[in-house]
């Protein structure tokens, strides 16, 4: 058995923040995006969703949707190992101070739905919203659960934001000692797969509706990226680890029609991440 699921890729940003400097970047950053809710998210949220905000930030500006709704959009979040350095915290000050020294913020800012949760209140994102992942192979639950609510139309949209450490800050160790670690997020705001739309007007809709489907068809078929998971049972895993870092260079530097970011992320499932050779190109429905 084969199968395909095909998505555009409407809109697209990443950000990257190193452990050093982390908490002055958390300062300035909740001043410059003036948005309370994000504000509150840099006082209490983990790293990586505080990144994961700023990317999908840059996604949006990017994509020139400033003041849009995303009311009926869903996210899915993809977090590898969120709240570590937080979970290290919070256990040796309960040690130290048993019951008076725990906070009850560490549930809610550090559970496995904390990244998806927080960007639906930031962004007003009423539709499905659940963390995938969590650990090694967080990249694949992320990619495999958002493209196959996308590709069945499941919300008009969806947004999956993937985000780790790289390499990942040690509890323990000096801050020196966490000088080479980062904090990647990447955001990609998928649509599901619409037929090639014959009409003439992109605001209007011949049957009387409002043309928000067609404007929904017209930002599919503009995309330039599309996103693809292929299910091949046959074919074994190449022993590479794909990371958020990966993504975000390819989104970067790929300015070729045609070039293409695949990975087989387990035995028999790829993922490919694809600029497409040009734009109103058809694209298949899930098989």
């Amino acid at each position: 058995m084969t199968l395909d699921l095909c998505c555009p890729v409407a809109a697209w940003g990443h950000a990257t923040v190193p452990f050093a400097g982390f908490d002055e970047w958390r300062k300035t950053n909740s001043q410059r995006r003036q948005s309370a809710a994000f504000a509150q998210t840099c006082k209490l949220g983990d790293e990586q969703t505080m990144v994961s905000a700023e990317a999908m930030f840059r996604a949006i500006e990017s994509a020139g949707w400033t003041g849009r709704s995303f009311e009926d959009w869903g996210i899915v979040a993809a977090p590898q190992f969120l709240g570590r350095l937080r979970m290290w915290s919070a256990i040796e000050r309960y040690r130290a101070l048993e019951v008076r020294g725990a906070s009850p913020r560490h549930i809610p800012t550090v559970s496995q739905h904390a990244v998806a949760g927080t960007l639906s209140v930031i962004f007003q994102c009423r539709g499905p919203c659940f963390g995938a992942g969590g650990s090694q192979g967080s990249l694949l639950d992320g990619f495999v659960n958002a493209a196959s609510l996308a590709a069945g139309g499941v919300a008009p949209g969806f947004w999956l934001a993937i985000s780790q450490w790289s390499p990942e800050p040690l509890p323990q160790a000096a801050d020196a000692e966490n000088g080479a670690a980062r904090c990647h997020a990447a955001v990609l705001a998928l649509l599901p797969p619409v037929p090639l739309h014959t009409g003439t007007d992109d605001t209007e809709s011949t049957d009387g509706s409002d043309g928000s489907e067609d404007r929904a068809s017209q930002a599919a078929h503009e995309a330039e990226f599309e996103l693809m998971v292929r299910f091949r049972p046959t074919l074994h895993r190449h022993e590479v680890d794909a990371t958020v870092a990966d993504v975000q260079d390819f989104l970067q530097a790929s300015t070729a029609p045609g070039s293409v970011w695949k990975r087989s992320l387990a035995a028999g499932v790829w993922v490919e991440l694809r600029r497409r050779r040009a734009r109103f190109a058809a694209l298949p429905r899930v098989a």
